[in-house]
């Protein structure tokens, strides 16, 4: 999980998203230090159900610009990529 605050309408809500398990996201190129305390970054993925602060993510665009998805099982690594940047063969 990677907690957030969030910027909404001049106050700050704290956010908590997640998604594959640590070893899916290690074959999209994750590890501990690939954010840091007080990265701007932005997230799309899909809001729980019960209405809380917390999310499913499914893409980040990190301070770096570059967009990566979050977790893939490493038997289809190429699902790392975001869907609209994909060429298939």
């Amino acid at each position: 999980m990677i907690a957030l605050d969030v910027q909404a309408d001049g106050t700050i809500e704290k956010w908590t998203v997640g998604g594959s398990s640590p070893q899916f996201m290690t074959t999209c190129g994750w590890d501990k230090k690939k954010l840091k305390p007080g990265d701007v970054i932005t997230v799309t993925g899909y809001r729980y159900k019960d209405g809380s602060n917390a999310a499913l993510m499914q893409t980040i665009l990190m301070p770096s610009g570059k967009e990566m998805y979050y977790g893939a099982p490493p038997t289809r690594a190429s699902a790392c990529v975001p869907p609209e940047r994909r060429t298939e063969n």
